[in-house]
């Protein structure tokens, strides 16, 4: 496979292939029930799921706005004002994800059946199959967890929203029936036994190639659109073709190491010949005292580009982010934390090193 072919494979892995794709699974819970928590245990991220969740936003808005995570803050008018804007945010950023059809971990309190049907409704419309993990505590939990965290709802909030969550649990279970994951993480409750049977079943689930038409019109279109080719395609070589290359595989000129000889002879036929399994098993066999050595080659090799890539897209966002956040009007609050800036340093020191040895020294030996 080369270096072309490669790429192209990463770039269709990264977005059509991407894992978890069409997959969104709605978190729901009261307050204090460790939704955060239990979501890092299931591991759904490490899934290739985005997690979706306004806490964040909401209290860096609040710092912004000189308030603290506390009741009377959060339920003033500028508290208020806060959430609207870190809603607007996550909103932004799950319609980024949804546009590539990532798998989604939507975080939320579950009091509001409406709304996550809705969003369910939506999504499945595209293509998406939906689960729902819920993460279950008595009210006693609750509200002592509540108490114990920094940004506080105070026991009577807590009360009303476990209330009004709990009141939907029926209502979620008819519609996401056997997608309804139910978590026990009530103090003393053994959650390991139920975290561990969601994680299997999610990521078995996650795992699964969409089948749903929508799903597949969509990944059809985005390949037709980026010109990007599956590189083996069987229906496209003849019988002739493959007897032809298993001929030139077999040729004492090409045996016990000329591999990258035969290769090109083959795609001389036609392209992406030497890539048919029968035609790849032949050259294997006929390279056998070298392969294991290139494929280990070329097996890093891909995974350092693969690697690159997804630094390539993340700095590219990363950009976009902060010439957002410096083209906003209360520019003389923006600021960046020292750690962030060495982080940055730290990373462009390591790339220098790898670029300074693996381009300028060879560089240096063709002159």
């Amino acid at each position: 496979m080369d270096i072309k072919h490669i790429i192209e494979k990463i770039k269709l892995e990264e977005g059509v292939n991407d894992p978890s794709i069409f997959k969104a699974v709605f978190l729901a819970g009261g307050p204090g029930s460790g939704k955060s928590f239990i979501v890092g245990k299931t591991a759904l991220s490490s899934l290739g799921m985005r997690i979706v969740n306004s806490d964040p936003a909401f209290e860096k808005a609040l710092q912004k706005a000189g308030l603290k995570m506390e009741p009377d803050d959060i339920w003033s008018d500028a508290g208020q004002a806060a959430r609207v804007v870190s809603k607007k945010v996550t909103s932004k950023q799950q319609s980024l994800y949804v546009q590539g059809r990532l798998g989604l971990v939507v975080d939320g309190t579950g009091k509001d059946y409406d709304k996550i049907s809705k969003q369910k409704k939506q999504l499945e419309k595209l293509g998406y199959e939906t689960a729902m993990i819920f993460v279950n505590t008595n009210l006693e939990t609750a509200v002592a967890r509540d108490a114990a965290r920094s940004r506080t709802l105070g026991a009577t909030e807590v009360g009303k929203m476990w209330k009004g969550v709990q009141d939907n649990i029926g209502k979620f279970q008819r519609a996401f029936k056997a997608k309804m994951f139910i978590v026990d993480n009530s103090d003393g409750a053994d959650f390991e036994r139920d975290v561990m049977a969601t994680y299997r079943s999610i990521s078995a689930w996650a795992k699964k190639t969409p089948t749903n038409k929508a799903a597949k019109k969509w990944i059809d279109g985005q390949k037709a659109k980026r010109n990007i080719t599956e590189i083996l395609d069987e229906a496209k070589f003849s019988s002739k073709d493959i007897k032809m290359a298993i001929g030139i595989a077999s040729d004492p000129r090409y045996k016990g190491g000329n591999m990258t000889g035969a290769v090109k002879a083959i795609d001389k036929i036609k392209k992406g010949l030497s890539d048919h399994p029968q035609v790849s098993a032949v050259l294997k066999r006929q390279n056998e005292d070298i392969n294991e050595m290139r494929d280990f080659v070329s097996e890093t090799a891909e995974m350092m580009m693969r690697d690159m890539v997804i630094m390539s897209k993340k700095i590219d966002e990363l950009m976009e982010a902060m010439e957002a956040e410096m083209a906003r009007p209360q520019m003389d609050e923006f600021d960046i934390e020292p750690w962030i800036v060495s982080k940055v340093t730290k990373a462009k020191d390591y790339i220098d090193s790898v670029y300074d040895y693996a381009v300028l020294d060879n560089d240096e030996d063709i002159d």
